[in-house]
């Protein structure tokens, strides 16, 4: 595994963050499947990923795959707020996945400014 993550809990809200390189799909499968694991257990329903030191290699359609099996995903365990902290360099593909996964029913928003993020997590 070429990438870390961590976990926080402050009152509903689970904080991930994550650091390091994820290279393809299989390696994004694990990265996702521990966070589910961690909503789960923690009971969490609100969600911060701060993912502005993270890089993908993914592609158009992966990205697309990304979100539309988080979404999926996130069907069984709704999240009242998602907020995904990201870097400016990562724009486009972070919009492709925000429209790609709140046109799926992921209620997810993107961010540059960790206050906002904050901000929308607490709401």
């Amino acid at each position: 595994m070429s990438f870390e993550v961590s976990y926080t809990v402050e009152g509903s809200i689970l904080i991930v963050r994550s650091s390091g390189h994820i290279g393809n799909q299989q390696e994004y499968k694990r990265y996702f499947s521990s966070m589910h694991e961690k909503i789960r257990e923690t009971g969490c329903n609100r969600l911060l990923i701060d993912s502005r030191e993270i890089q993908t290699d993914f592609d158009t359609i992966e990205v697309y795959r990304a979100a539309s099996a988080d979404a999926l995903a996130h069907r069984a365990n709704p999240l009242e707020r998602f907020a995904i902290l990201t870097v400016p360099a990562e724009a486009e593909n972070a919009r492709f996945y925000e429209n790609v996964a709140y046109n799926r029913g992921l209620k997810v928003k993107l961010f540059y400014d960790e206050e906002e993020a904050w901000a929308c997590v607490r709401g």
